[in-house]
């Protein structure tokens, strides 16, 4: 569940889906520096942390967007995979506005992308859209000139640096998909198969909690309880 803290941070407009994602909950302006000083600060509290050498991408501050999210990482990452997903689009319309010089429409974009951007740890992107946002709505043309494609470039290294974790993510949903086929079917080797696939980490990171479900699954194969192991993994993840 999203925080107080991550809700006023975002400040942004996203896709339905995403608006699900976050419970529909959504605060107006300004996230300042300060605050977000103060929110690094306070990772250093008792809250447990989710080890950063999990997540690495430059120019994401993990332990910020964490926070966002009170630690919760699978609602954290449902909201990075949100932003990834955008990005593509958002980039090719903020290039579209910039060329045109539609200063209007190019604000209410950067402004989305600040707030998204600082709710999950990016928040030096944050920083350069919110002053390109102010450039906007002042219409300073010459500023936006001297920065959009350094936001750019900055925006698309870090796409570049979440690429390997989304894709990870497709593919793993992909063979737990091919798992429960295997089980429909009470396809044994198969689903054995599948099963070290997963385990062996071709596709993402797995933890010795997903390891430990991932063998009891293998038990219940063993003895032909495709059943047990089916409703193992719909709880799993």
């Amino acid at each position: 569940k999203i925080t107080q803290e991550g809700r006023q941070a975002q400040e942004g407009k996203t896709t339905q889906e995403c608006r699900q994602a976050q419970e529909g909950k959504f605060i107006q302006d300004n996230k300042s520096e300060q605050e977000s000083n103060s929110v690094r600060a306070d990772n250093s509290s008792d809250k447990k942390q989710v080890p950063e050498s999990e997540f690495n991408v430059p120019g994401i501050d993990y332990s910020l967007g964490l926070h966002y999210f009170d630690n919760d990482k699978e609602s954290y990452m449902d909201i990075v995979k949100c932003f990834y997903e955008q990005s593509k689009e958002h980039i090719a319309n903020l290039e579209k506005f910039y060329e045109s010089k539609d200063w209007k429409n190019y604000k209410i974009l950067i402004h989305s992308v600040k707030g998204m951007s600082l709710t999950i740890g990016a928040a030096d992107l944050s920083e350069d859209a919110k002053k390109l946002q102010f450039a906007a709505e002042k219409e300073e043309a010459g500023y936006i000139t001297a920065n959009h494609n350094i936001m750019i470039e900055k925006y698309k290294g870090i796409m570049n640096g979440l690429s390997k974790y989304m894709e990870a993510d497709d593919e793993l949903e992909s063979l737990r998909q091919k798992l429960m086929t295997s089980f429909d079917e009470f396809d044994q080797s198969s689903s054995l198969e599948i099963i070290e696939k997963i385990k062996n980490g071709e596709d993402g990171d797995i933890s010795d909690d997903d390891i430990n479900i991932l063998d009891k699954m293998k038990e219940y194969i063993d003895l032909f309880d495709f059943n047990s192991a089916a409703e193992l993994l719909k709880t799993w993840g």
